[in-house]
């Protein structure tokens, strides 16, 4: 009910407003960008099929250009004289003049027998085997020949054409070079970016050129490393490094031994996005302006009934920091009236049972405390196994007698508070304190896996903390103290224990009396120990720790001995090997 007042009251005006003109907005937002990414798209793959076909175009013109060249040189008179006098030094020169006047980057002059007879390029070797013979096999044939080549690391768009005299003498091999140069020549013609790929041994494709920075080429070919050939001849978007391209492979040609070349055109989609980036920003601003807008007619709508709200608000938000000292003021007749001072009332129960809890955790440890506040107190228990630990001030009663009682009591709580606080740290529970002796329980009223090694590791703990103690009392001139320790694992009874009237929550059984007992054999000298564990707890633990076995020992009360174990302290963890007894 009070859900639903608070929605009528504060909410509901005000987020009519803003989900509606939030969902406007939205709707706005999505359909605009939808449609100027449909849009975007449209257009940049319209404008990569154009640009793909003047690609096309301009490649078929180039190697026009290619053959025109080739030709004239293959028919040029003064040439065919150099060629004549069959002086390398020669032709070389009026190849190299050839080359300079028609613009080419690469020509060569190899022999019917396929072997390099002199080149434009100084890595050319006369006599040396030609690299592409089955390509002036093909213009043999044909009597041109087109292809493109890879020479070194530079890829060349060539023509083989015949050196006639009239018949072939030779065979004029000559290129323009597909270049980074050549791709950002494409790009001011189209505003296109273009990569040019080829087909290597393995089935993995290389780059060879392209308009895109350095950065983004290994990504990029990485991404045409798969699935590649399928992209070709539609348009895709890929992500590179951040950036969105619409893409579009066309083949270019191929190397005589049948390897594919392909260009990729590209355009930004980011780029061509970056309008309406502009327009969602001018969007988000009006949205925002609106929202505002909105939020403050709601504010000033809803203002006047919702101050009794706040008011109930900020008192349960006290209440849950655990302030009960301010009482909720709502001074109306109405449903908020009685909703404070449902409220109010609430809140005095509460610092009164917060009272009680904290009395109760003083009296008792945590753990007992949360089990009785938990649930419903009644008498009774249940079997478990749980580690029982007794700890003893040995000479208590010697030292007291000239001590007067509150010196006493001064004395008792320090050394109970140091190791009541170690026994709960580990997990324990001090059950009752027994004059000048501790009963602690392990695995009641919360059960842990490692109880066994949390009472052990405890005991070590005391009996460090009684040597600090000691030295304490030496530097006041007292006499020192020792503590002896007695701990077992068995099953017991835990549960609440007394009347109706009185109870407490405690362990019985003969796994408790038996731990008492071993405390008790701390004081013989024939053991020499200060921590008597049973067999059990040993057995139970899975930590390593020193012990000196005790054998089997006749313990007060019972029929058979148990055996027993002096615990010295925890093993070296940097020696696994170390045994569990000494």
């Amino acid at each position: 009910m009070i859900r639903l007042r608070f929605k009528s009251f504060q909410s509901r005006i005000l987020l009519f407003f803003l989900v509606l003109f939030s969902l406007i907005l939205s709707a706005t937002y999505i359909l605009v960008g939808l449609a100027n990414l449909s849009n975007a798209h449209s257009i940049i793959e319209a404008d990569l099929k154009s640009a793909s076909k003047i690609f096309l175009r301009l490649m078929d013109v180039r190697t026009g250009q290619l053959a025109d060249s080739a030709r004239i040189l293959s028919e040029d008179y003064a040439f065919k004289a150099a060629f004549a006098t069959g002086d390398l030094p020669t032709i070389g020169s009026a190849l190299a003049n050839q080359r300079g006047r028609i613009g080419a980057d690469m020509i060569k002059l190899v022999s019917s027998e396929k072997k390099l007879i002199v080149g434009t390029d100084a890595a050319d070797v006369s006599g040396s085997a030609f690299g592409y013979p089955g390509l002036i096999e093909m213009a043999a044939d044909q009597g041109e020949a087109y292809a493109l080549l890879v020479i070194g690391e530079e890829t060349y768009q060539t023509v083989v054409v015949p050196l006639l005299a009239p018949a072939p003498v030779a065979w004029i091999v000559i290129g323009f070079k597909i270049n980074d140069a050549v791709a950002k020549d494409f790009k001011k013609l189209t505003n296109m970016e273009v990569s040019f790929f080829q087909e290597e041994a393995g089935g993995k494709v290389g780059c060879f050129a392209s308009t895109i920075p350095m950065r983004q080429r290994r990504p990029l070919l990485g991404l045409f490393q798969t699935g590649w050939k399928e992209r070709k001849g539609d348009a895709s978007e890929l992500r590179v490094m951040g950036d969105s391209y619409i893409s579009l492979t066309t083949q270019i040609g191929k190397t005589p031994g049948g390897e594919a070349a392909y260009a990729v055109l590209q355009r930004s989609l980011t780029r061509m996005m970056e309008p309406f980036v502009n327009l969602k920003k001018n969007l988000i601003a009006i949205g925002l302006a609106g929202l505002a807008i909105s939020a403050l007619a709601g504010i000033v709508v809803s203002r006047s009934v919702t101050k009794p709200i706040t008011s109930l608000v900020e008192g349960v938000g006290r209440v849950e920091k655990g302030d009960y000292s301010t009482l909720v003021r709502v001074e109306q007749g109405d449903e908020m009236g009685t909703l404070a001072t449902a409220i109010n009332k609430m809140t005095v129960e509460l610092a009164e049972k917060d009272k009680i809890r904290d009395l109760l955790g003083k009296v008792v440890s945590h753990e007992v405390a949360e089990e009785l506040l938990g649930k419903d107190v009644e008498l009774g228990g249940e079997l478990r196994e749980i580690t029982v630990m007794f700890v003893d001030i040995r000479g208590f009663s010697a030292r007291a007698e000239g001590l007067n009682p509150k010196e006493v009591l001064s004395f008792l709580n320090v050394v109970f508070t140091t190791l009541g606080t170690i026994i709960e740290e580990k997990g324990g529970v001090v059950d009752k304190y027994i004059g000048d002796a501790i009963m602690a329980l392990f695995g009641a009223p919360v059960k842990h896996d490692d109880d066994a090694d949390y009472a052990l590791i405890a005991a070590i703990k005391i009996q460090e903390a009684v040597g600090s103690i000691n030295l304490d009392l030496e530097s006041r001139g007292m006499a020192r103290m020792e503590v002896g320790v007695g701990i077992n694992t068995g099953v017991t009874v835990v549960g609440n224990m007394g009347s109706m009237h009185r109870m407490n929550y405690t362990a019985i059984g003969d796994g408790v009396n038996l731990a008492a007992r071993l405390q008790e054999l701390t004081r013989r000298a024939i053991f020499d120990a200060k921590i008597v564990v049973s067999e059990r707890t040993i057995s139970k633990a899975k930590g390593n720790y020193l012990t000196r076995d005790l054998g089997m020992v006749n313990i007060r009360g019972r029929t058979e001995p148990v055996r027993l174990y002096a615990l010295i302290g925890k093993s070296d963890p940097e020696n696994p090997s170390n045994p569990k007894t000494l």
